[in-house]
């Protein structure tokens, strides 16, 4: 009995990790020792306790191993799992950098194979095999050695998925704001639901021998029901026919990263619950986000002053949203509020340091071409959000972008069309973490 015990603790504890900081060599070993002692004659012998272990144990290597193929298909897409979360891949700031310089791969390599498969697939499709130079072929026949190539319902070839973990990388490097939100992997189109802590247990002071006072935290659920989020890139097919693979292969990854990201902070700012944001409601149209109004007199961004800007920080009351809030706001506002100084003439702005990041009254701030800009925020208008985005908000998404591409859709144009999806939802999780600033009534 007592080897019993110390394998189901030893399995409780191992379950009880994060499935991407779980030991899994452990586990396995340990599963196998529970196995081999419920086979044993000293596990026979203890009849119908040893049965419900047995199922206890079928049940957590079914559980274990749909987690460890989760994370394996993460790691596919070349991301990482952390505390039970998906986090960012490493390097985004050099990922940007090469974004910048028009680059959608790591290497010329991959761009290369990835020009060579839309020529090589393009023309197929086109009826005009006997036109892919020889150099094409042999490149796009190493794409698809490990892949079977077949065509969906809309007749459109797939693109292999060596490519698809470096897209959504892309991405996560263009996005903006739903980079910031607490993000969690969807296994299906259908709806997820995510537990919600909606109040947590109370301490209270209790005198010697005196009998504790019990409290019971509760909880809500979020449902995220991941909407198709669309790019369509068309490029003529004498763009295709050309031996400029490179160029090809990044062309069509920058358009796709642009395009998506784009799309998906608009949403998490500006969604008003209608199907051209995919049912998402954002940080300016939700009425369950505190909004703190400048002085009476302050109905434009030009005429807002320092204690505006204290009155909005002061306006986030749960204090755990400050220890990470930042401003979130538009390039032209930001310009705006770096000018203003306290009532003694101090400037709120300080530039960043040493490593640490400029801030606005002490907060670190962040700009968006999804906010308004300063020029058409007009009286009792949002202009800026303060707080944590990764309390107040989650995004689920299916982690990987399903890409296509079809030389008939613009047939009559000569032209040739790749079509990526993302499967995504964005909903709040805690309103009260983050706060919107707005301009005065008239």
């Amino acid at each position: 009995m007592q080897q019993l015990l110390h394998l189901l603790a030893a399995l409780v504890a191992l379950m009880a990790l994060p499935p991407g900081e779980r030991d899994e060599k452990d586990l396995r070993k340990t599963l196998a020792d529970a196995n081999a002692f419920i086979d044993s004659d000293e596990g026979k012998a203890l009849g119908t306790v040893i049965d419900d272990f047995k199922g206890q144990v079928a049940d957590l290597k079914k559980v274990s191993d749909e987690q460890s193929e989760e994370v394996r298909r993460i790691a596919k897409m070349g991301l990482a799992v952390s505390g039970g979360q998906i986090i960012n891949p490493q390097g985004l700031t050099s990922r940007r950098e090469m974004i910048a310089d028009g680059r959608a791969f790591l290497s010329d390599e991959s761009a290369r194979r990835f020009g060579a498969w839309c020529v090589d697939s393009s023309l197929r499709i086109a009826g005009q095999e006997g036109q892919i130079p020889q150099f094409v072929k042999d490149i796009a026949d190493t794409v698809r050695k490990d892949m079977e190539i077949g065509v969906d319902a809309s007749g459109a070839y797939m693109i292999p998925d060596e490519f698809i973990a470096e897209l959504i990388r892309n991405v996560e490097a263009e996005g903006k704001v739903f980079i910031r939100c607490r993000r969690i992997g969807l296994v299906t189109v259908g709806t997820t639901k995510i537990p919600k802590r909606t109040a947590g247990l109370t301490a209270y002071w209790t005198a010697p021998g005196a009998q504790g006072t019990r409290s019971t935290p509760t909880f809500d659920l979020i449902s995220l029901t991941p909407e198709k989020l669309m790019v369509l890139v068309a490029a003529p097919n004498e763009f295709y026919r050309t031996q400029l693979l490179i160029d090809l292969g990044n062309f069509i990854g920058l358009e796709i990263a642009h395009a998506i990201p784009l799309a998906l902070d608009d949403a998490v700012v500006n969604g008003d619950m209608s199907a051209s944001y995919g049912g998402i409601t954002g940080i300016l149209q939700s009425a369950n986000i505190t909004s703190v109004a400048a002085a009476s007199t302050h109905t434009t961004v030009a005429t807002l002053d320092g204690t505006d800007i204290s009155n909005v920080i002061a306006g986030l009351a749960v204090g755990y949203a400050l220890d990470e809030a930042e401003w979130g706001m538009s390039l032209s506002v930001m310009g705006k509020l770096r000018a203003l100084k306290t009532s003694t003439g101090e400037p709120l702005y300080q530039r960043s340091d040493q490593g640490v990041p400029a801030t606005i009254d002490d907060f670190p701030f962040m700009w968006t071409p999804r906010m308004p800009a300063s020029g058409s925020i007009g009286a009792a208008a949002k202009y800026a959000w303060f707080g944590d985005l990764q309390k107040s908000h989650i995004v689920g998404m299916i982690r990987s972008i399903e890409l296509a591409k079809s030389e008939h859709a613009l047939f009559e144009s000569d032209m040739t069309v790749t079509r990526g999806i993302l499967h995504v939802d964005c909903q709040e999780q805690d309103a009260t973490a983050i706060v919107t600033a707005k301009t005065a009534a008239a």
